[in-house]
């Protein structure tokens, strides 16, 4: 089976988008490379991965870039949660 390319991978999943708007009334929101990593920023982060772990998965030399734009509402509600 032949890998496809990010840019193969976005064309597929917009074309499949394309063909589920024009059948269906129901419209789905639209759909990114960059929703789906902030989705798996989030879920991590909701699930309790280390945040160090999680800045190195996602790329940033700094933690609080990661913090800041993906996923600090889980960790502060986390941490209020603990600290009551």
């Amino acid at each position: 089976m032949k890998m496809k390319t990010p840019y193969m991978f976005m064309m597929t999943l917009q074309a499949q988008l394309f063909s589920y708007h024009k059948k269906y009334k129901l419209q789905l929101p639209k759909i990114t490379p960059h929703v789906c990593r902030h989705t798996f920023c989030s879920k991590m982060a909701g699930a309790g991965m280390d945040p160090k772990k999680l800045q190195y998965i996602m790329g940033h030399s700094d933690i609080t870039v990661m913090m800041n734009t993906y996923c600090h509402n889980i960790f502060l509600y986390k941490m209020i949660k603990c600290e009551i």
